[in-house]
């Protein structure tokens, strides 16, 4: 077994089909426990939006809270950051920190699909969940 990264950078993940759901996200190499998962620019933060002024096709990208009020949403559809085809496992291998940034939760293999609860999502990071 190679050695585990403790750095990811934007060669670091690929996007290929899963065998969960659609498209996931695969690490390309062996990434450590605890290492950020640069799934998105750092520094970027989600923007919030009106549910009203999404079309209805696009609201399967979009985060909501728990009171329907916002939705946490791509900055633009169609430049999408790897973080929004995460899929979702009940035993995942990776968390969100905050808004929007990851970390492993364990030792993450080369070829392996990235993995988050969803039901974490927000936890922790400010947000009103």
């Amino acid at each position: 077994m190679g050695m585990y990264k403790t750095s990811t950078n934007e060669f670091s993940f690929k996007l290929k089909p899963s065998t969960i759901e659609g498209v996931g996200v695969f690490a390309v190499h062996n990434i450590a426990k605890g290492t950020k998962l640069m799934l998105k620019p750092d520094g970027y933060k989600s923007r919030k939006i009106k549910e009203k002024d999404i079309p209805k096709d696009l609201l399967a990208y979009c985060v909501r809270d728990k009171y329907g009020i916002h939705r946490r949403c791509p900055d633009e559809f169609n430049h999408m950051w790897l973080c929004w085809f995460i899929n979702h496992s009940g035993e995942p291998n990776a968390k969100e920190d905050v808004d929007l940034m990851f970390c492993a939760l364990r030792d993450i293999k080369a070829g392996e699909e990235i993995t988050i609860d969803y039901k974490t999502l927000g936890k922790g990071n400010g947000e009103n969940y």
